[in-house]
């Protein structure tokens, strides 16, 4: 059975545990196919970076370095989250970057308030389809020794096996709240947040 199989059948499973009324096989009646994706979205953007993997490489050769430290690269179609992002001559890697839509965003425009190399900054604008980095010397010649995301479109065998249960218990959740289950739903949630610590 692939992952996708493999989550609606656990999807299933897990509705007919927590479903308030009484009817034996219930679950099989629920519209869980539309849920998948989604909760694998919440559960990708969720889980701590060490569940996704090394991920896949950026493609360096989009890299725009400019004059006073700063650039720019274009995300790839499948972008979905930063695993690590590392120019050379940086003191640490990014692994959790800001989005052009925070306050944050904005100080990076001034290079007095943005990051240094110590503290290296990078941007996801999501709209413009591009990763920024503001952490440059000037002068430095602009190379990346570092740069990794975690891809997604729709769940696959790619997706990482040790969060099916995790994305069955969302799927059952977000079927339960469409049917109004509050009970089944609020027991989804509850177990939801008891396997997200162990991960």
């Amino acid at each position: 059975m692939n992952v996708r199989e493999s989550i609606k059948a656990r999807a299933l499973t897990c509705i007919d545990e927590v479903y308030s009324e009484n009817d034996a096989g219930a679950a099989a009646f629920f519209p869980i196919e539309p849920f998948v994706d989604e909760a694998a979205r919440w559960v990708l953007k969720t889980v701590p970076l060490r569940r996704l993997g090394t991920g896949k490489e950026f493609d360096r050769k989009g890299l725009v370095a400019q004059a006073d430290g700063t650039g720019y690269m274009p995300l790839p179609e499948d972008y979905f989250r930063l695993i690590h992002f590392r120019m050379k001559g940086w003191k640490r890697a990014v692994f959790e970057p800001i989005y052009d839509t925070e306050s944050r965003y904005r100080q990076q425009m001034n290079p007095t308030l943005r990051g240094g190399e110590a503290r290296p900054v990078v941007a996801i604008c999501e709209n413009s389809g591009r990763l920024e980095y503001y952490s440059s010397s000037r002068g430095t010649k602009a190379e990346i020794e570092q740069a990794c995301y975690y891809g997604f479109t729709t769940v696959d065998d790619s997706y990482p096996t040790q969060l099916v249960d995790i994305t069955a218990w969302k799927v059952a959740e977000l079927a339960l709240t469409v049917m109004n289950d509050v009970q089944g739903l609020q027991l989804c949630q509850t177990r939801i947040n008891d396997i997200l610590p162990l991960l």
